[in-house]
Parts: structure tokens; sequence; C-alpha cells
């Protein structure tokens, strides 16, 4: 990461903060929030050239095409598609994939946190179940009526401080993917 995007840095970090305050006391993340990240990256990018901007809109689109899927099948809450998007163009290619599966492994340990939390006696049958389930080559539904839903935004907040972080005081976690 070059050091004129370390200000997009700290745009995507806080905006992730407040992201992640908002969907911990209130379960929703403000519009006006996501599309400002959003400007500011296309705006950043669009600054630097006209490829850079088509990779960062490419990623955002990309980010958005597969979180649209994953809300249609009730993972994933519109606003938490919304805020992966913006940040995605934030990163823009290569480091947005990096960023979407920092995001994954961040969700899915969040995710056993937040079963366990919720329901000590169950979880471990509800893993087996669900493990069964995918084993199966079926896709376990995943309720979102009378649950208490994950706070993804912290999840999103934890990838894309990952990624930053792997550009200077964690490289050891920088991926190298497409070179």
């Amino acid at each position: 990461m070059e050091a004129s995007a370390s200000w997009l840095a700290w745009v995507v970090l806080v905006g992730c903060l407040i992201a992640t305050i908002t969907d911990l006391v209130a379960r929703k993340i403000p519009n006006l929030l996501t599309i400002a990240i959003l400007i500011v990256a296309l705006a950043f990018h669009g600054l630097h050239g006209f490829v850079p901007f088509v990779q960062s809109f490419g990623a955002m689109a990309f980010v958005l095409i597969l979180g649209t899927l994953a809300h249609a099948r009730g993972w994933l809450g519109g606003g938490d598609v919304k805020l992966a998007a913006a940040v995605a163009a934030a990163f823009s290619l290569p480091d947005a994939v990096a960023f979407v599966l920092y995001t994954m492994v961040a969700g899915g340990l969040l995710a056993i946190v937040w079963i366990a939390m919720g329901r000590h006696r169950h979880f471990l049958s509800e893993c087996t179940s669900y493990l069964l389930t995918l084993r199966a080559g079926v896709m376990p539904h995943v309720e979102t009526a009378g649950t208490r839903k994950l706070p993804y935004a912290l999840a999103i907040a934890s990838g894309a401080l990952i990624v930053y972080g792997s550009h200077s005081v964690m490289p050891y976690l920088h991926l190298r993917l497409f070179s």
C-alpha cells in the first residue's frame, strides 16, 4: 500500500468502527456512512487514473453481487453487504480478494463465539448438525426469525484491519494473490 493511501485507510477503518458500534447497538449500519466510504474510495482511485477506478469499481461490484446472493439466503444483512462492497472498493484489486477472505474467516470465528455465547447447551449439537448437512451436499438454511442476528460489521472491520495491517505491522498476513 502506498503512502498516499494512508488517509484512505483511516477513512475506511474509522468508518468500519462506527459501523461496528451502530451494528452492535442498533443492529443497523447507516446508509450515509456506507455511501461516504464508497464515494471517498471511488474518488481516490479515480484520481489515480482510469484503470485504478475500474479495478475499484469492479471489486465493489463483485462483492455486491456475492453479498446480494448471501443476503438472499439470509446469511448477511443488507447493510453488511453494502459496507463490505464499499470497503472492497477502497481496497481495489488484488487486496479486495484478501479482504473478502479475511472477512469470511473473521465472520466464521465470530459466528462460533456468537453461537457459544447464545446457547451454551446446544452448541455442539448445532455444529454437528450443520457439518452433517454440509457433508450431505446441502447448504443449511440459516434461521433469521427469532434468532439473535450476528453483528457482521465486526467481521468486516476485522478483515479490513488485517489487510491494512498486512502491509505494515503484520506482513506475514499479506496474501500475494495474482503475482
